[in-house]
């Protein structure tokens, strides 16, 4: 009896902590999937779109001056951080259309687009930071294409050092 009661003691540890564990990863932060695409390539540059979510908006929604008009342009300096290998930061200019995503699928992925030229075969870093008042900072890194590439969703994944 006093075996019974072990061996149903131990699978009730065991599986209390493979539950833990199992809960611990599905709740996990995973990261953020955004839609990036490469194309128009140019000499030496190549555009790149990245497509911004309304859902990614309302989590810190866009300010409005005095005047009732939108301050994107703030808004996307504060939640997303574009620069080159040496550090130096770059500008994205907000579109409502992409040249590079095709209407159906913008439709569904995107509210509005940031685009900006790139160095092809050069490094770059880019953040987002969904809400400023959670310093949660998500971050891929790559290396600009030579050549025009298929729109994709790239693993923005979280960060401890956001420097």
């Amino acid at each position: 009896m006093r075996g019974v009661i072990s061996i149903a003691i131990t699978l009730a540890i065991v599986a209390g902590l493979a539950h833990t564990l199992i809960l611990k990863k599905m709740y996990a932060d995973h990261g953020h999937d955004i839609l990036i695409a490469f194309g128009a390539p140019s000499g030496e540059t190549i555009q790149m779109h990245t497509a911004v979510k309304y859902r990614m908006v309302m989590r810190d929604p866009v300010q409005q001056d005095d005047q009732g008009r939108f301050l994107w342009n703030e808004w996307i300096e504060a939640h997303f951080r574009l620069r080159d290998e040496s550090g130096k930061r770059l500008g994205l200019r907000r579109s409502g259309s992409s040249s590079l995503v095709e209407k159906s699928r913008a439709a569904a992925a995107a509210d509005f687009f940031l685009i900006t030229s790139l160095t092809k075969g050069q490094n770059y870093t880019m953040d987002f930071i969904p809400e400023m008042d959670k310093p949660q900072v998500y971050r891929h890194t790559f290396s600009a294409p030579h050549d025009a590439k298929d729109v994709w969703h790239e693993k923005f994944l979280p960060v401890t050092d956001a420097s």
